[in-house]
């Protein structure tokens, strides 16, 4: 039977419990706990956003594409708030359906209110939900397998709320043509109400996820204890949207066991889902709202400050640093105005000064009594694997040793390494022996061997020349012969492709520094275990079947064995020795080259200083070394531009700098690559090359900026040989060959329009032990044709 308006108008929607009388006119209502709760945390919520995009637009300048999609994310949350309050004032949502009339629960007010309180969740949790996924790649980026997860959780989140979404529309909106009574009215519109605890469940699965993910990725940082629990807790308040998820089950199977009396079970469905909103928006602004709170502006730097940087800082160094090594640096001087003031910075749990004004440069290397490099050297030992046993052996000091035998000092061998090392490349005998018995032929020998076609870096020929790569004929110039001259061509028979992992090594070896656990440094670990393999079957070889090696190699291996270091431990020994020998000349032999290949007016005037060196067909290394001067400011420019390594130096006691203090069990950083383009010493344009700079003013060799080779007690013993070495080569080079610039390739591989090329791009964004590389996969390509004058 059909009731008349009148009658619906009086006519309870539900039947009320015994004794219960219908109130029309003032029915109690959970609406006031509604708005009360719901604009408390909204306020809350817009409070923290307001934080977080202000540090995000004004402080660090840096707004990323989580803050866009928390944005949006609030503005729906502000729209479901309004749907919300008309939903418990107009609609009159947590009233029970006996103190409302059957007129009232089918007007269209009622009806519209009850369908956009329902599909809008989805959208507004889904882009809250990314703003914490987008988050966790700006914080944990490097670690391989959090990114895979999120792309997953990514697929999971819009997948799934647009499944939700899509869901909702179709089963609660009238068809077209229908009014929203005859939509309500239809069997398909209570098929919705199946989906409650499903939707639920799922978003209960996804805050779950999104919880878990950053505590296990912390869990795996290497901070103490304590740290990674005051990191753990900013996250931990994702916590509060599993509660609130949780909650939204009970009360979502509360609702649909009591559809009779659906419009009061409604209201804490809908009170739970303006919670998790807020809360979810609340705590993915957290990591903005720490550091904001701890440390006001500070962008993450401090002057001095002995209070640790907030715990998210932490974090936020840590992905700066992997990001761009140099450009973080940068950025902290430029929030210093470029006053040359020391700050410091927290990397991991570490506190560390950087330092970058020559005078208090200059000032750390004389500081031999409260900065040490002795831990850095023990660390490396310890990153590369040392055992305990070799570790105590390296570094204990026993004078009746026979390495100590004649030292006016006894030293600890892991100490004497480094005396071997200047014995070796000193100017004497030693230093002879390996410049002009083994160095300088095999330099002649990779040549050569471009013309005789046997060199592995030419990669094409025509009338034109032998077209080249740069980059694999430095490696073959410097890398290969150095080993070669280092340790004999017994090597090349142990391992043939040493050098290819030598290269992975080189892209790969800032994971080691910053001691990233193995399960993201599969390559790094690689390349590592490689080298240290070949160096294992290198040593097991006998003695009198390598004797071709260097004094260095044969001085070293008999002071492990005579102290009882096992060879494995050797071997990891040598590996970094190998890394340090190596690492370097190629790099900037490759950058020299480079510039003369793009330049030929400065192609055309090394060539012209060198000529006269050639004499019989040989060219003399020494008159190179003694009235050459553009070719070694050439090599000192490049040097200058191409070093960006820093010194690392650990202290060991309060150290004092312009009125500030270093605390001990802190670490200073030195980076070169700041001092290096320290305007008042090298002009306004700092980046560009000047060839003739020290031949205009040779003290510059000297200057507080300049530290390409270091200084102090740790100035590189092989630098008279790295110079000599690459001297040579630049001048054998361009005397033997007509050297132009392969443009089309090149081209390739640097990019380019038209006839211009591009230079290629320096990678200083990771930390290097000596000079940059430049960035993968690009390369320079030489036309090289035998001269007819030639040797």
């Amino acid at each position: 039977m059909s009731l008349t308006p009148e009658q619906m108008a009086q006519t309870p929607a539900s039947k009320p419990p015994p004794g219960v009388v219908p109130n029309f006119v003032d029915p109690p209502s959970g609406a006031p706990v509604l708005i009360a709760v719901g604009t408390v945390l909204l306020a809350i919520m817009l409070v923290f956003a307001c934080i977080r995009f202000y540090v995000k637009a004004f402080v660090r300048r840096n707004v990323t594409a989580d803050d866009w999609t928390t944005l949006a994310a609030v503005i729906g949350t502000l729209w479901y708030y309004a749907i919300c309050i008309h939903a418990v004032t107009a609609a009159k949502f947590g009233t029970h359906m006996w103190d409302m009339s059957v007129a009232h629960t089918l007007s269209d007010d009622f009806l519209i209110a009850s369908f956009f309180s329902n599909w809008p969740t989805g959208l507004v949790w889904a882009l809250a939900k990314t703003s914490f996924f987008l988050m966790y790649l700006q914080i944990f980026g490097p670690l391989p397998w959090l990114r895979i997860c999120v792309y997953i959780g990514l697929f999971l989140n819009w997948g799934f709320y647009t499944a939700v979404i899509v869901a909702s529309i179709y089963y609660q909106a009238p068809n077209p043509g229908q009014t929203w009574q005859e939509g309500f009215l239809n069997d398909r519109y209570t098929k919705s109400f199946n989906m409650t605890i499903p939707i639920a469940s799922g978003s209960l699965f996804l805050d779950t996820y999104i919880f878990v993910l950053p505590l296990i990725a912390v869990s795996k940082l290497r901070l103490s204890t304590k740290k990674k629990i005051g990191v753990m807790a900013v996250f931990a308040t994702g916590l509060i949207a599993c509660v609130a998820s949780s909650l939204s089950i009970y009360f979502k199977n509360k609702l649909n066991a009591r559809l009779d009396d659906y419009t009061f079970w409604i209201y804490p469905v809908l009170l739970m889902a303006l919670v998790e909103m807020c809360v979810g928006i609340t705590c993915a602004c957290m990591p903005s709202a720490a550091g904001f709170f701890k440390n006001k502006a500070s962008h993450g730097f401090n002057t001095w400050s002995t209070n640790p940087l907030s715990m998210l800082r932490i974090l936020g160094h840590v992905r700066s640093f992997f990001k761009d090594y140099n450009e973080a640096i940068d950025e902290g001087r430029k929030y210093f105005n470029d006053s040359n003031m020391p700050f410091s910075v927290s990397i991991a749990g570490a506190r560390i000064y950087i330092c970058y004004a020559p005078e208090d440069v200059a000032g750390l290397y004389r500081n031999t009594t409260t900065i040490s490099y002795d831990n850095v050297i023990k660390d490396m030992y310890r990153w590369i694997g040392v055992s305990d046993d070799g570790f105590a052996k390296m570094f204990t000091i026993n004078e009746s040793s026979r390495h100590n035998i004649g030292m006016a000092h006894a030293q600890a061998p892991g100490n004497m390494i480094n005396e071997y090392h200047r014995r070796q490349t000193k100017p004497g005998p030693l230093f002879e022996d390996l410049l002009h018995a083994r160095t300088i032929p095999g330099i002649d020998q990779t040549l050569q061997d471009i013309v005789d076609g046997r060199s592995a870096s030419v990669v094409g020929r025509s009338a034109d020349g032998a077209a080249v790569s740069l980059l694999g004929l430095c490696t073959d110039l410097f890398l290969r012969g150095t080993t070669t001259a280092f340790l004999g061509q017994k090597i090349w028979e142990v391992n043939p492709t040493l050098l290819d992992s030598f290269a992975l090594w080189e892209r790969t070896n800032w994971k080691y520094m910053f001691q990233m656990p193995e399960i993201i440094s599969g390559d790094m670990v690689q390349a590592r275990d490689a080298i240290i393999g070949t160096f294992v079957k290198y040593l097991a070889i006998p003695a009198s079947e390598r004797s071709d090696c260097i004094d260095f190699v044969k001085s070293v291996e008999a002071m492990m064995r005579d102290v009882g270091v096992d060879e494995r431990d050797m071997a990891k020994i040598f590996m970094l020795h190998f890394w340090a020998v190596l690492g370097n000349i190629y790099k900037v032999a490759f950058w020299a080259i480079a510039h003369m290949a793009y330049d030929p007016s400065l192609l055309d005037a090394i060539r012209a200083e060198v000529t006269p060196a050639v004499k019989d067909g040989q060219v003399d290394e020494a008159y190179l070394a003694e009235n050459c001067p553009l070719l070694e400011s050439l090599l000192s420019e490049v040097l200058r531009l191409t070093v960006a390594t820093a010194l690392v130096r650990d202290v060991v006691a309060p150290t004092h700098i312009r009125g500030k203090t270093l605390q001990p069990g802190s670490k200073i950083l030195v980076p070169y690559r700041q001092l290096h383009q320290n305007r008042s010493v090298w002009g306004d344009d700092p980046l560009t090359l000047s060839p003739a700079r020290f031949v205009a003013e040779p003290k510059l060799t000297s200057s507080k900026s300049y530290r390409p080779f270091g200084g102090g007690h740790t100035l590189c013993p092989g630098r008279f040989l790295a110079k000599r070495a690459m001297g040579y080569a630049i001048a054998a080079l361009v005397t033997k060959f007509e050297l132009s610039l392969d443009v089309e390739m090149t081209r390739r591989a640097v990019g380019g329009s038209g006839k211009s090329v591009r230079f290629p791009r320096m990678d200083s964004t990771k930390p290097s032990p000596g000079a940059s590389l430049p960035h993968r996969g690009e390369d320079v390509f030489l036309l090289l044709k035998e001269r007819r004058t030639a040797w």
